[in-house]
C-alpha cells in the first residue's frame, strides 16, 4: 500500500520537497486535548433556515463525468493547510492528502492529522473548530441539530463503504440473511442453531449510539426496528475493542459483531475474524461498488456552506471528486464514487515475512493513560505467516515482546477497573506454548526465581511465597516487603527485600529444597547493618565506632553505600566520609571541609575510588582516581582521569558493571583508559572543546558535545570517527534487544518520540528513523514500533510488515 501511494503521488508531482507537521491548534494525536461536545453545544449564531442533509441513497449510481479541479500537489504549506477532522476509517485518506499538498512524508502526515470521531467531528466543523471533514454519515441527532439550528453544510460523497458482519472463523456458519440480522439484532434470535449453525449461544455484539457503524447499522439494517438492550447486550466504545471482543470472549467462536468494510480490512484486520456473507453475497471491493453488497453507504468531503470558495478547504472539498481525487481514493484501497479509469482494484499488502518455526512474534500496543488511570496494552501473539494466535487486553506491562520461542513463560499483570472506579491489578504466568496463562493472574508480582525448575517468586495478600508452575506454595513468609533482589547461587537461592520507606529490608538465603539457612533484616541508614554474602554481620554502628574510635549522638547520620562482593565502599557521618572494603581495612579518609568556593567528595567504584573537587560557581569538578592501595591511576604517559563509564553497562545489575573505562577531555582531544586490560585510546575531537562519553559499546564510543545550544553527537570506532549527527544521542535501552549484535542510539524530540540509529556489531547503519517514533522491540531482522496513528512491526527497510491503528486512537 504504501508503495502505490508513493507511485501515484510521484505520477502526479515528479517530486516536492519536504515540509514540517502541521502545527494547527485542532491537529493533536493528543486525546486528552479532544474537545468533548455534548448533543447540545452552546453555539453564537445566527440561524438559517435549512433542510437534513440529502444524502444519496442510489447503490448504484449512473457514471457521469468528474468535476475538474486543480492539481493539490505542493499547492499548500503546513501553515496554510487547514485543520481536518473526520472519522477513523478516513484517517489514511486524510493522511494521503496532506501529504500531496504539502509534500510531506507518510511519517509527517501521520503526526499532523488527527480525527476525533464521526460525531464530534461534525459538531467541531459547526463551531467552526475545524474547516473540513473527511468523514462518514452523521449520525440522526447531527442531522437534527444541524435543521433545528439552521446550519447548512455542503457535503459531497467521495467514496463508498459498506457496513459488515464478522463473525469468528471457527464458526460454521458462511451467510446470513437480511431477516436474521434484524431478528438476531432485535433479541429475538439467540441462538446459531436457529441460523444454521451449532446449538450455543448467539453474542451480538454492539455500538453505542452516534458511533458511526451504530448510524449505519440502524440506517442501512435496522430501519424501525429497535436493537434489543439489556444487561446481557454487550457494547464496545471502539470499532478495534468490538473486533478484539469477538476474538477474546471465552476463547469460542460464537459471537457476532459489525464493523464498517474499510477499517476491518485495511486498519485492524484480524485472521481469527471473517466476513459474514449477507443474502449470499460477500463483502468485496467490487461488490460494495457495483451495490450488489446489500449495506453500501457513501462517505463525504464536508465543508461549511459559507466556505469561501477561494479557500484550501474548498480547493481539497472540490479535488476529492475530480478524476485527481477519485484516483487517489481508489489506489489507498478505498472504493470511490467512480471508477477513473479501468484497473485491478488495490488488494491491500501482502505478508512475505514469515516468522520463524518454533517462535512467535509478540507486539504491544499501549493506549494512552491520565493521571487517574493506569497505561495498558493490547498484547498480540503471531506466528508462522503472522497469523494471530492469542490477543490479551489490558496487560499493564510485558516484560517480553518481538521474537519469543515457544517454550517461553511470561509474567503478565493484567489491569481490571472495579465498580468504584479503582484498578485491580494481577499477575499471572503466559504459557506461549500453550497459549494459555501457566499460572492465572491472581498474584500482586511474579518473579522468575529459577525458570530450570519452574521455581516463581509471587507476592500474594502482603505475603512473599515461592511457587512451581502447577501453583503449588513451596515457601511462604508473612514478613513482607517489595521484592528487590532475587539470583540464585550454587544451589542457594537469595532473596532481598526493600522498602524505602523504612529504609532497609530482609535478606532470605535458602537451600536447594527451599528452606530457610539464614534470614536477618539489613538497612544502610542511621542503625546501619551490613551483612556478607554468608549472612555474617561485618558493619554496624557499634562496630564502626568500635573499630574507628568514633563518637556518634542521637543528632549524627551515618549512612554506608555498599556494593555486593568483595569491594569497596564510602561510610559517611558529620562531614567525615570513610572508604573501606568489607573486611573494614581502612583504605582512605577524607574531611569534606565546607569552603566558599568548592567542596569535596570522595567516591567508591568498586576496587577504585575518586576524589574531587567541584567549584560551586560553575559545577565544574576535577580529580584523580587511585586503586585500593592508594596507588595514583595514571596511564603509560603518566597523566591521570577525571572520569569514569561503564562499558556495555545498560541493563546490568550493580555488581556485574566490571569494566570501569576513564576518560578526560583536554586540547581537543578525548584520552581514554581501559583500566583493568590498559587499553589506551586517544580521539581527535576536531573543533570541540568540551565533551562527554555518553556510551560504550564494545569498542564503539558514543560522544557527546557539551554545547547545550547546538548538541551533537558523533561515533568513533576505536579512534576512527565514523559518524556525526545532530543532537544529542542517549544509549536507548529496551527489553528485547541483543546487545551483542546491535546498538540503538535515540534522540529525544516532542511527545515522547525519538529518532533512532540502529548499529551492527560491525557499526554500519542498519536502520534509521525518518520521523519520530517509539521502537519496542528489536530482532534479527524486524522491529516493532509506534509510529503517528499507527503501532506495527517492520523490516530493517522500514516496510510495514503488520500495521494497525495504535492502540491509544479512538475508534468510530
Amino acid at each position: 500500500m504504501r508503495k502505490k501511494i508513493a507511485l501515484f503521488l510521484f505520477l502526479i508531482l515528479f517530486c516536492f520537497a519536504t515540509t514540517g507537521c502541521n502545527s494547527g491548534k485542532s491537529n493533536t494525536n493528543d486525546n486528552d486535548n479532544i474537545p468533548t461536545v455534548t448533543s447540545t453545544p452552546s453555539i453564537t449564531r445566527t440561524p438559517v433556515v435549512t433542510e437534513a442533509p440529502t444524502l444519496n441513497s442510489d447503490p448504484t449510481p449512473t457514471p457521469t463525468p468528474l468535476p475538474f479541479a486543480g492539481p493539490l500537489a505542493n499547492t499548500m504549506t503546513k501553515e496554510t493547510y487547514p485543520i481536518v477532522d473526520g472519522s477513523t476509517a478516513t484517517i489514511p485518506l486524510s493522511e494521503a492528502v496532506y501529504q500531496l499538498a504539502t509534500g510531506a512524508t507518510n511519517e509527517e502526515a501521520a503526526e499532523a492529522i488527527a480525527h476525533t470521531r464521526t460525531t464530534n467531528a461534525y459538531y467541531r466543523l459547526i463551531e467552526k473548530e475545524v474547516d473540513l471533514l473527511i468523514v462518514y454519515e452523521p449520525s440522526e441527532e447531527v442531522v437534527t441539530y444541524t435543521k433545528e439550528n439552521g446550519y447548512r453544510l455542503n457535503m459531497k460523497p467521495i467514496g463508498k463503504d459498506a457496513l459488515v458482519f464478522m463473525a469468528n472463523s471457527s464458526n460454521p456458519v458462511e451467510s446470513l440473511t437480511h431477516e436474521e440480522l434484524v431478528r438476531i439484532y432485535s433479541g429475538t434470535i439467540t441462538n446459531w442453531k436457529e441460523v444454521g449453525g451449532k446449538d450455543e449461544e448467539l453474542l451480538a455484539f454492539q455500538r453505542p449510539v452516534n458511533s458511526g457503524s451504530q448510524t449505519l447499522m440502524q440506517k442501512l439494517v435496522m430501519k424501525d426496528t429497535l436493537m434489543a438492550k439489556g444487561p446481557s447486550v454487550r457494547y464496545y466504545a471502539e470499532m478495534g475493542e468490538i473486533l478484539d471482543a469477538m476474538v477474546d470472549y471465552h476463547n469460542e467462536g460464537n459471537t457476532l459483531g459489525y464493523s464498517v468494510f474499510y477499517y476491518a480490512k485495511n486498519m485492524y484486520h484480524l485472521p481469527e475474524l471473517k466476513f459474514m456473507k449477507v443474502d449470499g453475497i460477500e463483502p468485496s471491493l467490487q461488490s460494495v461498488y457495483d451495490g450488489t453488497y446489500p449495506y453500501t453507504n457513501e462517505f463525504y468531503a464536508v465543508i461549511r456552506e459559507e466556505e469561501p470558495v477561494s479557500s484550501n478547504a474548498h480547493h481539497i472539498f472540490d479535488w476529492l471528486t475530480a478524476d485527481e481525487g477519485q484516483t487517489l481514493v481508489k489506489e489507498l484501497g478505498y472504493v470511490p464514487v467512480d471508477m477513473p479509469y479501468e484497473d485491478k482494484p488495490a488488494t491491500g499488502q501482502e505478508f512475505t515475512s514469515r516468522i520463524p518455526e518454533g517462535y512467535r512474534y509478540i507486539t504491544a500496543s499501549y493506549k494512552d493513560f491520565s493521571a487517574e488511570e493506569v497505561r495498558t496494552a493490547t498484547v498480540t501473539i503471531y506466528q508462522d505467516d503472522w497469523e494471530v494466535t492469542q490477543v490479551l487486553q489490558n496487560v499493564q506491562y510485558i516484560p517480553e515482546s518481538g521474537l519469543v520461542s515457544m517454550d517461553t513463560l511470561i509474567p503478565i499483570r493484567h489491569v481490571t477497573r472495579q465498580q468504584d472506579g479503582t484498578f485491580a491489578i494481577k499477575s499471572g504466568l503466559f504459557s506461549v506454548s500453550k497459549n494459555d496463562f501457566a499460572l492465572p493472574p491472581v498474584y500482586e508480582w511474579i518473579y522468575p526465581l529459577d525458570e530450570a525448575n519452574g521455581y516463581y517468586i509471587v507476592t500474594h495478600e502482603n505475603t512473599i511465597m515461592i511457587i512451581d508452575l502447577t501453583g503449588k506454595v513451596l515457601f511462604s513468609d508473612s514478613d513482607y516487603c517489595p521484592i528487590d533482589r532475587y539470583y540464585k547461587e550454587g544451589e542457594y537461592y537469595y532473596i532481598n527485600t526493600y522498602d524505602y520507606e523504612l529504609p532497609g529490608g530482609t535478606y532470605y538465603k535458602l537451600d536447594k529444597d527451599l528452606n530457610i539457612v539464614q534470614k536477618y533484616t539489613m538497612s544502610n541508614y542511621m542503625d546501619v547493618r551490613l551483612y556478607d554474602e554468608e549472612g555474617n554481620l561485618f558493619f554496624s554502628n557499634d562496630i564502626f565506632k568500635e573499630k574507628f574510635n568514633v563518637t556518634l549522638n542521637e543528632y549524627d547520620s551515618l549512612y554506608a553505600s555498599y556494593q555486593r562482593g568483595d569491594l569497596l565502599f564510602t561510610v559517611s557521618y558529620g562531614e567525615k566520609v570513610f572508604l573501606l572494603d568489607k573486611k573494614l581495612n581502612f583504605i582512605a579518609q577524607l574531611s569534606d571541609t565546607i569552603q566558599d568556593d568548592s567542596y569535596l567528595d570522595l567516591s567508591a567504584y568498586y576496587d577504585i575510588y575518586l576524589i574531587s573537587e567541584t567549584d560551586r560557581s560553575t559545577y565544574e569538578r576535577t580529580g584523580k582516581f587511585y586503586d585500593r592501595n592508594g596507588k595514583e591511576i595514571v596511564d603509560s604517559k603518566y597523566r591521570t582521569y577525571n572520569n569514569i563509564i561503564y562499558r556495555n553497562y545498560n541493563g546490568l545489575s550493580p555488581y556485574q558493571q566490571k569494566d570501569r573505562v576513564l576518560y578526560e577531555v583536554e586540547n581537543k582531544e578525548l584520552r581514554i583508559l581501559f583500566y583493568h586490560d590498559r587499553t589506551e585510546y586517544t580521539l581527535d575531537l576536531k573543533d570541540w572543546t568540551n565533551a562527554y562519553i555518553n556510551y560504550i559499546w564494545n569498542d564503539v564510543f558514543v560522544v557527546i558535545n557539551n554545547d547545550n545550544n547546538h548538541p551533537k553527537t558523533r561515533i568513533y570506532n576505536g579512534t576512527s570517527l565514523l559518524y556525526e549527527f545532530d543532537g544529542n544521542y542517549d544509549y536507548s535501552y529496551i527489553n528485547h534487544i541483543d546487545n551483542n549484535k546491535f546498538l540503538l542510539l535515540r534522540m529525544y524530540q516532542v511527545d515522547n518520540n525519538f529518532s533512532h540509529f540502529l548499529l551492527d556489531k560491525n557499526s554500519n547503519i542498519i536502520y534509521q528513523s525518518e520521523t519520530p517514533e517509539e521502537i519496542i522491540s528489536i530482532d534479527d531482522n524486524l522491529i516493532q514500533l509506534n509510529r503517528g496513528n499507527y503501532t506495527g512491526v517492520i523490516d530493517f527497510n522500514g516496510n510495514f510488515i503488520v500495521r494497525m491503528l495504535k492502540n491509544s486512537m479512538g475508534n468510530d
